[in-house]
Protein backbone atom coordinates (compact mmCIF):
# COMPACT_ATOMS: atom_id res chain seq x y z
CA UNK A 1 0.00 0.00 0.00
CA UNK A 2 0.84 3.77 -0.19
CA UNK A 3 2.14 5.67 2.50
CA UNK A 4 3.80 9.18 3.54
CA UNK A 5 6.71 8.26 5.04
CA UNK A 6 8.75 10.29 7.31
CA UNK A 7 12.46 9.65 5.93
CA UNK A 8 14.53 11.93 7.50
CA UNK A 9 13.91 15.06 10.23
CA UNK A 10 13.12 18.09 8.97
CA UNK A 11 12.85 16.88 5.25
CA UNK A 12 9.49 16.38 3.33
CA UNK A 13 7.18 13.10 3.58
CA UNK A 14 7.97 10.93 0.82
CA UNK A 15 5.27 8.80 -0.65
CA UNK A 16 5.97 5.02 -1.06
CA UNK A 17 5.32 1.37 -0.59
CA UNK A 18 4.91 -0.20 2.65
CA UNK A 19 3.70 -3.75 3.85
CA UNK A 20 -0.16 -4.25 3.92
CA UNK A 21 -1.04 -4.40 8.15
CA UNK A 22 -2.67 -7.99 8.56
CA UNK A 23 -4.54 -8.91 11.80
CA UNK A 24 -2.05 -9.92 14.75
CA UNK A 25 -4.45 -10.95 17.41
CA UNK A 26 -8.16 -11.85 17.97
CA UNK A 27 -9.44 -8.28 19.03
CA UNK A 28 -7.46 -6.23 15.46
CA UNK A 29 -9.12 -3.89 13.80
CA UNK A 30 -8.06 -2.94 9.93
CA UNK A 31 -9.23 0.54 8.80
CA UNK A 32 -8.93 1.69 5.83
CA UNK A 33 -8.32 5.54 6.04
CA UNK A 34 -10.64 8.12 5.37
CA UNK A 35 -8.95 11.12 6.81
CA UNK A 36 -5.82 11.64 8.84
CA UNK A 37 -4.96 15.06 11.02
CA UNK A 38 -1.25 16.43 11.46
CA UNK A 39 -0.94 17.74 15.28
CA UNK A 40 1.56 19.12 16.87
CA UNK A 41 3.05 16.14 17.81
CA UNK A 42 3.68 15.48 14.26
CA UNK A 43 5.80 18.53 14.45
CA UNK A 44 7.79 17.10 16.89
CA UNK A 45 8.34 13.99 15.46
CA UNK A 46 9.39 15.57 11.97
CA UNK A 47 11.65 18.02 14.28
CA UNK A 48 13.36 14.68 15.34
CA UNK A 49 12.31 15.39 19.17
CA UNK A 50 11.36 12.43 19.79
CA UNK A 51 14.28 10.58 18.84
CA UNK A 52 15.75 9.14 21.63
CA UNK A 53 11.76 7.31 22.36
CA UNK A 54 11.73 6.08 18.62
CA UNK A 55 15.46 4.40 19.65
CA UNK A 56 14.74 3.24 23.10
CA UNK A 57 11.74 0.92 21.00
CA UNK A 58 13.57 0.04 18.45
CA UNK A 59 11.75 2.06 15.73
CA UNK A 60 13.81 3.74 12.90
CA UNK A 61 12.99 5.49 9.77
CA UNK A 62 11.38 5.95 7.22
CA UNK A 63 8.44 5.74 9.60
CA UNK A 64 4.62 6.42 9.12
CA UNK A 65 3.09 9.05 11.18
CA UNK A 66 -0.47 9.87 11.80
CA UNK A 67 -2.51 9.06 15.28
CA UNK A 68 -5.71 11.00 14.64
CA UNK A 69 -6.90 8.85 12.03
CA UNK A 70 -10.62 7.40 10.94
CA UNK A 71 -11.91 5.57 8.14
CA UNK A 72 -14.12 2.37 7.30
CA UNK A 73 -13.42 -0.92 8.65
CA UNK A 74 -11.90 -3.67 5.98
CA UNK A 75 -11.09 -6.64 8.78
CA UNK A 76 -11.89 -7.42 11.80
CA UNK A 77 -10.46 -10.10 14.34
CA UNK A 78 -12.75 -12.85 16.01
CA UNK A 79 -13.37 -11.50 19.28
CA UNK A 80 -14.62 -8.21 17.91
CA UNK A 81 -18.28 -7.25 17.97
CA UNK A 82 -19.07 -3.54 18.33
CA UNK A 83 -17.79 -3.05 14.23
CA UNK A 84 -18.16 -4.54 11.36
CA UNK A 85 -16.72 -4.59 7.85
CA UNK A 86 -18.06 -0.97 5.63
CA UNK A 87 -18.74 0.60 9.33
CA UNK A 88 -17.19 4.17 9.65
CA UNK A 89 -14.96 4.35 13.03
CA UNK A 90 -13.02 6.97 14.32
CA UNK A 91 -9.21 5.57 16.22
CA UNK A 92 -8.61 6.62 19.43
CA UNK A 93 -4.86 7.51 19.50
CA UNK A 94 -3.56 4.92 22.04
CA UNK A 95 -5.18 1.27 21.49
CA UNK A 96 -4.93 -0.34 25.21
CA UNK A 97 -4.68 -3.95 25.76
CA UNK A 98 -8.07 -3.83 28.17
CA UNK A 99 -6.71 -6.95 30.40
CA UNK A 100 -4.35 -5.16 32.48
CA UNK A 101 -5.33 -4.09 36.32
CA UNK A 102 -5.21 -0.23 34.85
CA UNK A 103 -7.31 -1.03 31.98
CA UNK A 104 -9.91 -2.72 33.90
CA UNK A 105 -10.02 -0.94 36.62
CA UNK A 106 -10.95 2.02 33.84
CA UNK A 107 -7.36 3.80 33.94
CA UNK A 108 -6.43 3.42 30.75
CA UNK A 109 -3.74 6.05 30.28
CA UNK A 110 -1.86 3.63 32.52
CA UNK A 111 -2.03 0.65 30.33
CA UNK A 112 0.95 -1.88 30.88
CA UNK A 113 0.80 -2.97 26.87
CA UNK A 114 -0.70 0.02 25.15
CA UNK A 115 0.50 0.71 21.03
CA UNK A 116 0.40 4.09 19.91
CA UNK A 117 -0.19 3.75 16.18
CA UNK A 118 1.03 7.05 14.58
CA UNK A 119 3.82 7.31 17.52
CA UNK A 120 4.89 3.86 18.19
CA UNK A 121 3.88 1.89 15.90
CA UNK A 122 2.52 2.40 12.04
CA UNK A 123 0.11 5.22 11.91
CA UNK A 124 -2.58 6.61 9.45
CA UNK A 125 -0.43 8.57 7.01
CA UNK A 126 -1.66 5.79 4.92
CA UNK A 127 -3.87 3.74 2.98
CA UNK A 128 -4.61 1.03 6.25
CA UNK A 129 -3.77 1.07 9.56
CA UNK A 130 -4.12 -1.60 11.87
CA UNK A 131 -5.32 -0.65 15.68
CA UNK A 132 -7.83 -3.19 18.23
CA UNK A 133 -11.70 -3.30 18.74
CA UNK A 134 -10.97 -0.63 22.04
CA UNK A 135 -9.56 2.06 20.21
CA UNK A 136 -11.94 2.01 17.55
CA UNK A 137 -15.37 4.08 17.82
CA UNK A 138 -18.37 3.82 15.30
CA UNK A 139 -19.23 7.22 13.92
CA UNK A 140 -22.54 8.55 14.03
CA UNK A 141 -24.52 9.00 10.59
CA UNK A 142 -24.49 12.26 8.94
CA UNK A 143 -20.36 12.63 9.77
CA UNK A 144 -17.81 11.07 7.53
CA UNK A 145 -13.81 10.53 8.46
CA UNK A 146 -12.94 13.88 7.44
CA UNK A 147 -15.33 15.95 9.63
CA UNK A 148 -13.69 13.82 12.87
CA UNK A 149 -10.31 12.36 12.20
CA UNK A 150 -8.31 15.88 13.65
CA UNK A 151 -11.13 14.97 16.71
CA UNK A 152 -9.37 11.31 17.56
CA UNK A 153 -6.54 13.31 19.82
CA UNK A 154 -8.28 16.61 21.26
CA UNK A 155 -11.57 15.17 22.05
CA UNK A 156 -9.74 11.76 23.47
CA UNK A 157 -6.77 13.15 25.10
CA UNK A 158 -8.25 16.08 26.51
CA UNK A 159 -10.69 14.08 29.16
CA UNK A 160 -8.22 11.06 29.90
CA UNK A 161 -5.75 14.27 30.83
CA UNK A 162 -7.97 15.67 32.86
CA UNK A 163 -9.15 12.60 34.86
CA UNK A 164 -4.99 12.00 35.43
CA UNK A 165 -4.48 15.53 36.68
CA UNK A 166 -7.77 15.59 39.04
CA UNK A 167 -6.71 11.62 40.47
CA UNK A 168 -3.20 12.98 40.97
CA UNK A 169 -3.59 16.22 42.77
CA UNK A 170 -6.23 14.33 45.03
CA UNK A 171 -3.87 12.51 45.96
CA UNK A 172 -0.96 14.86 46.58
CA UNK A 173 -3.46 16.86 48.50
CA UNK A 174 -5.04 14.30 50.68
CA UNK A 175 -1.23 12.89 51.56
CA UNK A 176 0.70 16.54 52.14
CA UNK A 177 -1.91 18.86 52.54
CA UNK A 178 -5.27 16.71 54.40
CA UNK A 179 -6.86 19.52 55.94
CA UNK A 180 -6.90 21.29 52.96
CA UNK A 181 -8.26 18.57 51.18
CA UNK A 182 -10.86 17.79 53.28
CA UNK A 183 -11.92 21.49 53.29
CA UNK A 184 -12.18 21.26 49.66
CA UNK A 185 -13.96 18.06 49.81
CA UNK A 186 -16.25 19.40 52.59
CA UNK A 187 -16.95 22.48 50.16
CA UNK A 188 -17.89 20.66 47.17
CA UNK A 189 -15.01 20.99 45.28
CA UNK A 190 -13.81 17.19 45.54
CA UNK A 191 -16.53 14.55 44.00
CA UNK A 192 -16.28 11.17 43.76
CA UNK A 193 -18.31 9.55 41.08
CA UNK A 194 -18.80 5.55 40.37
CA UNK A 195 -17.91 4.33 37.09
CA UNK A 196 -19.94 1.61 35.32
CA UNK A 197 -17.91 0.92 32.04
CA UNK A 198 -19.63 -1.63 29.46
CA UNK A 199 -16.25 -2.75 27.65
CA UNK A 200 -15.88 -6.44 27.74
CA UNK A 201 -13.38 -7.37 31.05
CA UNK A 202 -13.92 -4.01 32.61
CA UNK A 203 -14.80 -3.22 36.62
CA UNK A 204 -16.54 -0.11 38.01
CA UNK A 205 -14.60 2.32 39.55
CA UNK A 206 -14.59 5.56 40.98
CA UNK A 207 -13.51 8.62 38.82
CA UNK A 208 -12.07 11.86 41.18
CA UNK A 209 -13.26 15.22 39.79
CA UNK A 210 -11.91 18.57 40.89
CA UNK A 211 -14.49 21.19 40.38
CA UNK A 212 -12.69 24.51 39.70
CA UNK A 213 -16.02 26.34 39.05
CA UNK A 214 -17.17 25.43 42.24
CA UNK A 215 -13.94 26.95 43.83
CA UNK A 216 -14.34 30.25 42.20
CA UNK A 217 -17.90 30.06 43.47
CA UNK A 218 -17.29 29.91 46.97
CA UNK A 219 -15.22 33.38 46.77
CA UNK A 220 -17.84 34.93 45.12
CA UNK A 221 -21.06 33.45 47.00
CA UNK A 222 -19.91 30.73 50.09
CA UNK A 223 -23.83 29.77 51.09
CA UNK A 224 -25.47 29.84 47.36
CA UNK A 225 -22.16 27.42 46.35
CA UNK A 226 -22.58 25.23 49.15
CA UNK A 227 -26.52 24.66 48.55
CA UNK A 228 -25.64 24.16 44.67
CA UNK A 229 -23.06 21.46 45.74
CA UNK A 230 -25.70 19.50 47.79
CA UNK A 231 -28.79 20.58 46.29
CA UNK A 232 -29.96 21.92 49.32
CA UNK A 233 -33.72 23.24 48.58
CA UNK A 234 -33.10 21.91 44.76
CA UNK A 235 -36.57 21.92 43.26
CA UNK A 236 -35.25 19.52 40.47
CA UNK A 237 -32.53 17.78 42.05
CA UNK A 238 -32.48 15.48 45.60
CA UNK A 239 -30.62 16.40 48.20
CA UNK A 240 -27.65 14.99 48.39
CA UNK A 241 -27.25 13.86 52.13
CA UNK A 242 -24.92 11.23 51.39
CA UNK A 243 -22.21 13.14 49.79
CA UNK A 244 -22.88 15.73 52.82
CA UNK A 245 -22.15 13.46 55.53
CA UNK A 246 -19.48 11.41 53.82
CA UNK A 247 -16.91 14.78 53.13
CA UNK A 248 -18.45 16.34 56.43
CA UNK A 249 -17.02 12.84 57.86
CA UNK A 250 -13.76 12.97 56.24
CA UNK A 251 -13.14 16.76 57.62
CA UNK A 252 -13.37 15.42 61.09
CA UNK A 253 -11.68 12.71 61.19
CA UNK A 254 -8.83 14.74 59.87
CA UNK A 255 -9.42 16.96 62.77
CA UNK A 256 -9.00 13.91 64.99
CA UNK A 257 -12.39 13.42 65.79
CA UNK A 258 -14.33 10.08 65.60
CA UNK A 259 -17.22 9.38 62.89
CA UNK A 260 -19.62 6.45 62.70
CA UNK A 261 -22.70 5.60 60.53
CA UNK A 262 -25.57 5.19 62.54
CA UNK A 263 -29.07 3.31 62.21
CA UNK A 264 -31.97 5.97 63.24
CA UNK A 265 -34.43 3.36 64.09
CA UNK A 266 -31.78 1.98 67.02
CA UNK A 267 -30.93 5.02 68.00
CA UNK A 268 -33.62 7.55 68.18
CA UNK A 269 -35.41 6.37 71.28
CA UNK A 270 -38.54 7.39 72.67
CA UNK A 271 -36.96 11.05 73.92
CA UNK A 272 -38.11 13.07 71.07
CA UNK A 273 -41.24 14.70 70.32
CA UNK A 274 -43.32 12.46 67.93
CA UNK A 275 -42.72 15.52 65.27
CA UNK A 276 -39.30 15.36 65.03
CA UNK A 277 -39.34 11.12 65.36
CA UNK A 278 -41.57 11.04 62.40
CA UNK A 279 -39.36 13.63 60.14
CA UNK A 280 -36.13 11.38 60.59
CA UNK A 281 -36.10 8.79 57.78
CA UNK A 282 -35.44 5.30 59.56
CA UNK A 283 -33.93 3.56 56.40
CA UNK A 284 -31.15 5.67 55.96
CA UNK A 285 -28.02 6.10 57.48
CA UNK A 286 -27.04 8.96 59.61
CA UNK A 287 -23.74 10.26 61.41
CA UNK A 288 -22.63 9.96 64.46
CA UNK A 289 -19.38 12.10 65.52
CA UNK A 290 -17.61 11.94 68.96
CA UNK A 291 -16.15 15.51 70.05
CA UNK A 292 -14.84 14.48 73.71
CA UNK A 293 -15.17 11.01 75.23
CA UNK A 294 -13.44 10.08 78.64
CA UNK A 295 -13.15 7.08 81.45
CA UNK A 296 -11.85 7.56 84.60
CA UNK A 297 -11.52 4.21 86.11
CA UNK A 298 -10.40 5.07 89.81
CA UNK A 299 -13.38 7.83 90.17
CA UNK A 300 -15.86 5.81 88.59
CA UNK A 301 -16.51 8.36 86.01
CA UNK A 302 -17.46 8.46 81.79
CA UNK A 303 -18.49 10.73 79.97
CA UNK A 304 -19.06 11.11 75.65
CA UNK A 305 -19.90 14.58 74.20
CA UNK A 306 -21.11 14.86 70.42
CA UNK A 307 -24.40 14.84 67.87
CA UNK A 308 -26.02 12.58 65.77
CA UNK A 309 -27.31 13.65 62.49
CA UNK A 310 -29.97 11.93 60.49
CA UNK A 311 -31.42 12.79 57.23
CA UNK A 312 -35.16 13.61 57.15
CA UNK A 313 -37.94 15.67 55.78
CA UNK A 314 -41.50 17.06 56.92
CA UNK A 315 -42.74 14.47 54.35
CA UNK A 316 -41.36 10.92 56.08
CA UNK A 317 -43.07 9.50 52.56
CA UNK A 318 -40.84 11.47 50.83
CA UNK A 319 -36.49 12.16 49.84
CA UNK A 320 -34.93 13.58 52.76
CA UNK A 321 -34.54 17.01 52.33
CA UNK A 322 -32.89 18.45 54.79
CA UNK A 323 -30.94 17.22 58.39
CA UNK A 324 -31.93 16.54 62.51
CA UNK A 325 -29.23 17.57 64.56
CA UNK A 326 -29.43 15.81 67.85
CA UNK A 327 -26.44 16.52 70.33
CA UNK A 328 -25.22 13.60 72.61
CA UNK A 329 -24.28 14.43 76.22
CA UNK A 330 -23.74 11.39 78.19
CA UNK A 331 -22.42 10.35 81.65
CA UNK A 332 -22.44 7.74 83.85
CA UNK A 333 -20.97 7.87 87.54
CA UNK A 334 -20.33 5.10 90.25
CA UNK A 335 -19.65 4.77 93.59
CA UNK A 336 -18.99 1.77 95.50
CA UNK A 337 -19.28 1.84 99.84
CA UNK A 338 -17.56 -1.02 101.47
CA UNK A 339 -19.85 -3.50 104.03
CA UNK A 340 -17.07 -4.99 105.70
CA UNK A 341 -13.98 -6.91 104.19
CA UNK A 342 -15.71 -8.43 101.78
CA UNK A 343 -18.98 -6.36 100.83
CA UNK A 344 -19.54 -3.78 98.86
CA UNK A 345 -22.69 -1.81 97.01
CA UNK A 346 -22.15 0.32 94.46
CA UNK A 347 -24.70 2.85 92.90
CA UNK A 348 -24.62 4.24 89.10
CA UNK A 349 -26.42 6.86 87.73
CA UNK A 350 -26.11 7.96 84.13
CA UNK A 351 -27.76 10.94 82.67
CA UNK A 352 -28.38 11.70 79.17
CA UNK A 353 -28.90 15.16 78.39
CA UNK A 354 -29.39 15.81 74.78
CA UNK A 355 -31.84 12.36 74.48
CA UNK A 356 -35.16 14.85 74.43
CA UNK A 357 -33.54 17.51 72.39
CA UNK A 358 -32.99 17.83 68.29
CA UNK A 359 -32.79 21.02 65.87
CA UNK A 360 -35.00 20.48 62.01
CA UNK A 361 -32.46 21.73 59.76
CA UNK A 362 -34.71 21.65 56.73
CA UNK A 363 -35.21 24.10 53.60
CA UNK A 364 -37.02 27.49 54.78
CA UNK A 365 -37.78 25.44 58.38
CA UNK A 366 -35.51 25.43 61.62
CA UNK A 367 -37.06 24.21 64.36
CA UNK A 368 -36.06 23.66 68.08
CA UNK A 369 -37.87 20.60 69.12
CA UNK A 370 -37.46 19.25 73.11
CA UNK A 371 -36.09 20.96 76.19
CA UNK A 372 -33.36 20.11 78.84
CA UNK A 373 -36.13 19.38 81.08
CA UNK A 374 -36.71 16.31 79.55
CA UNK A 375 -33.65 15.11 80.43
CA UNK A 376 -33.18 11.66 80.80
CA UNK A 377 -31.53 10.79 84.32
CA UNK A 378 -31.79 6.97 85.17
CA UNK A 379 -30.23 5.68 88.60
CA UNK A 380 -29.36 1.90 87.98
CA UNK A 381 -30.39 -0.80 91.02
CA UNK A 382 -27.60 -1.04 93.55
CA UNK A 383 -25.41 -3.95 92.70
CA UNK A 384 -23.96 -6.26 96.03
CA UNK A 385 -20.66 -7.58 95.30
CA UNK A 386 -18.84 -9.91 97.34
CA UNK A 387 -15.31 -11.15 97.68
CA UNK A 388 -14.48 -14.18 99.58
CA UNK A 389 -10.60 -14.60 100.45
CA UNK A 390 -8.67 -17.96 99.05
CA UNK A 391 -8.50 -20.33 101.65
CA UNK A 392 -4.94 -21.35 102.97
CA UNK A 393 -4.36 -25.00 103.10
Amino acid sequence: MRAAQLTGYSQDFEIGQVPDPVLMSPTDVIVKVGAAGFCRTDVHLWLGQLDEMHKTAGIELPFVCGHESAGWVVEVGSAVTHVQVGDAVLLHPLATCGYCLPCRAGDDAHCTGPVFPGIAAPGGFAEYVRSNARAVVPIPEGLTPVDVAPLADAGTWDDAAEQLFDRLLEQYLRVHHPLLYALLRAAGCIDYQAQVPTGALRVPYTRVVLDWDQLGALFDHPLSALERAYHWNDPDTPFDHARLLGNLAAVLRTLGLSTSPIIPSLQLGSGLDAQTQASVHQDVDGLRVKLLQGLRVGQHLSYEVGADLFPGGPDPSAVPTGLVLRPRLLGSLSESVALGASLAVTTTVAADIGAALALELFPGATRLAGSVRNTTVVALPAKLTAAFPLLEV
